[in-house]
């Protein structure tokens, strides 16, 4: 485990949870030009005219393919970005991917849901003034989600009913010591409430 001081960048602040994530983006990384490319060598002859049509016939499927990546690379998509360790705490989280430890405080998140088990959308407020959306994969995603949801989007349905965590997540919280300090307890009257 990285031991990084993010716990005390907060005053009361608390670690409730870590593990790994990977992270993807949303956005293309081309605007869909590409740089044509014609080659041409020939001769006399019949030889040579057989290599000219060879080597024009070779330009135009390179041609082909860098277009066809170019319409890829300028289509909006979710592409893999980053992973490493997801370190979860009371006043947001953290991503540490080795070079830099990235801090999400919750007030930064504008949106967040969650679309498939250990899956969290998300929409963030960026220090740079712009918005970016990311899909993180981790154990602790519907961690993330209820400390951000019961702190800034009390009135969230997934509040209402917590049938949708997954099996085994209560689990993990008891089993890392993490479900006193976590948001669920005081939604449910019991970890049995939720089908443990």
């Amino acid at each position: 485990m990285v031991d990084r001081p993010y716990h005390r960048s907060r005053r009361g602040t608390r670690r409730t949870g870590w593990g790994l994530f990977e992270r993807a983006w949303f956005g293309a990384v081309g605007d869909g030009t590409y740089r044509s490319s014609t080659t041409f060598v020939g001769g006399f002859g019949p030889l040579g005219l057989a290599l000219g049509a060879a080597t024009l016939a070779g330009s135009a499927v390179g041609n082909t393919s860098r277009k066809a990546r170019a319409r890829v690379d300028a289509t909006e998509t979710w592409r893999p970005f980053d992973r490493g360790h997801l370190f979860v705490s009371t006043h947001g989280f953290y991503l540490d991917t080795g070079p830099e430890l990235l801090p999400f405080v919750h007030e930064c998140v504008l949106r967040a849901d969650l679309p498939a088990p250990a899956t969290l959308e998300l929409t963030c407020s960026m220090a740079d003034g712009t918005q970016q959306s990311y899909v993180l994969t981790s154990w602790w995603a519907e961690l993330v989600f209820l400390l951000w949801a019961t702190r800034c989007n009390p009135h969230h349905p997934k509040l209402t009913n917590l049938g949708w965590l997954p099996r085994g997540f209560i689990d993990r919280l008891v089993a890392n010591g993490y479900w006193e300090s976590s948001p669920v307890p005081p939604l449910v009257d019991t970890p049995l409430e939720l089908g443990r």
